[in-house]
C-alpha cells in the first residue's frame, strides 16, 4: 500500500474511467492499469468492477478507500507533530472540515495571528468525526464543526446555528413557478419533499456529519431523487447544481460569501417550517495543554458567528 499513489485510487474514484483518470494523474492509461492490478492482486480483493461502463468502486475498495484517507491524515498529523517537536516557536493545532474552513478561517485567524505572530498554525481538514477523534488523541488542540458531543472529556462550545436549505435549478418544473423575488436565499420559500421527488440530487458521501444532518428528512419528507450524484465538496456540487445539473442541500452559512449568494438560476427552498438548523461547535479536551491559545480563538469565533445562534 502505497501513499504515495493513493491518488492513483482517487483519481479512479472520481472519473469512474482508467483513461481520464491517467490524464488527470499525467500517466499513462497501462501504467494505472498496471498499478491497479498489482495492488489487488497484493490486497487479495478487486477495488474496482471494471466488467461494467462506468467503473464502479466495490465495497472492499469503499473500506479501503476511507482506511487510507484517515492513515493518510494520520500521517500528515504525525509529520507536523514531529515538525513542532523540533521548533522552538508554539503551535496550535486546528482542525475543521473542507468547506467550513474555507469559509471561517479568512475570518478567524488574521485577528489571531495579529495577536499571536509568534505562534505557527497546523491546520487539518477532515470529517468532523475524525476531527473529533484527533482532539481526544490530542494530535489537535481545537476543532470546530458539527459534533457529536458525546464524550465527557471534551468541552463543546455552540458558535453558530446553520439553516439548512435546498438550491434547485430555477429550470425545474417544480419550481419554475416561483416568481423571482420569492425562493431568495434571505427568504427561501417552503416546498414538499414528494415535489422534489424525480429530479437529479448532489448528495454528500454517506460517512459524512452533513449527510447524517439532512439524511433524516430526506427520509421524513419522503425525499427520493430520480438520480444521485455522490460529492465530496459542498463548493463543486453548488456550482454543478447552478448549472442545471441538480439539487443540492447548503447552509445559508455557506452562501454568506458575496459571489456565492449572487449564482443566478437557483431557488432556494425548505422542507419544513420553521426550517431545519444544524448547530456548530468548537471542541476541545477539558485539560487541553495550549487552553489560553485555544479559549481565545474559540472567543474569537463566538463573536463571528455567534449571532446566528438566535436567529
Amino acid at each position: 500500500m502505497d501513499l504515495d499513489k493513493f491518488d492513483y485510487i482517487l483519481a479512479v474514484v472520481e472519473t469512474q474511467n482508467l483513461t481520464r483518470a491517467a490524464k488527470l494523474l499525467y500517466i499513462s492509461q497501462p501504467t494505472l492499469t498496471n498499478y491497479i492490478n498489482k495492488l489487488e492482486d497484493e490486497l487479495g480483493v478487486k477495488l474496482f468492477d471494471r466488467s461494467v461502463s462506468p467503473i464502479r468502486i466495490t465495497k472492499a475498495g469503499t473500506l479501503y478507500v476511507q482506511e487510507m484517507k484517515a492513515i493518510r491524515e494520520s500521517s500528515v498529523l504525525l509529520a507536523a507533530q514531529l515538525r513542532q517537536m523540533g521548533s522552538t516557536k508554539p503551535t496550535l493545532n486546528i482542525g475543521i472540515g473542507t468547506s467550513r474552513g474555507r469559509r471561517w478561517l479568512p475570518r478567524l485567524l488574521p485577528r489571531f495571528c495579529r495577536n499571536h505572530p509568534d505562534v505557527a498554525i497546523c491546520i487539518q481538514q477532515t470529517e468532523d468525526d475524525r476531527l473529533e477523534r484527533a482532539i481526544r488523541g490530542r494530535s489537535l488542540d481545537v476543532g470546530f464543526g458539527v459534533f457529536s458531543g458525546i464524550y465527557s472529556e471534551l468541552s463543546y462550545t455552540p458558535v453558530s446555528a446553520e439553516t439548512i436549505l435546498v438550491a434547485v435549478p430555477r429550470r425545474f418544473p417544480c419550481v419554475s413557478g416561483i416568481p423571482l423575488w420569492e425562493g431568495t436565499a434571505e427568504k427561501p420559500c417552503r416546498i414538499d419533499g414528494a415535489a422534489l421527488s424525480g429530479i437529479p440530487f448532489f448528495l454528500p458521501r454517506s460517512t459524512s456529519d452533513f449527510y447524517r444532518t439532512i439524511s433524516s428528512q430526506i427520509e421524513r419528507h419522503k425525499l427520493r431523487p430520480s438520480v444521485t450524484h455522490t460529492h465530496g465538496s459542498l463548493d463543486t456540487a453548488y456550482y454543478l447544481a447552478a448549472e442545471g445539473l441538480g439539487a443540492v442541500f447548503i447552509t445559508d452559512d455557506f452562501l454568506q460569501r458575496k459571489e456565492e449568494r449572487s449564482v443566478p438560476g437557483l431557488v432556494y427552498c425548505t422542507l419544513s417550517d420553521p426550517p431545519l438548523k444544524r448547530y456548530s461547535t468548537a471542541c476541545c479536551r477539558t485539560d487541553c495543554a495550549r487552553e489560553g491559545l485555544v479559549q481565545e480563538l474559540i472567543a474569537i469565533a463566538k463573536e463571528e458567528f455567534s449571532g446566528q445562534l438566535g436567529r
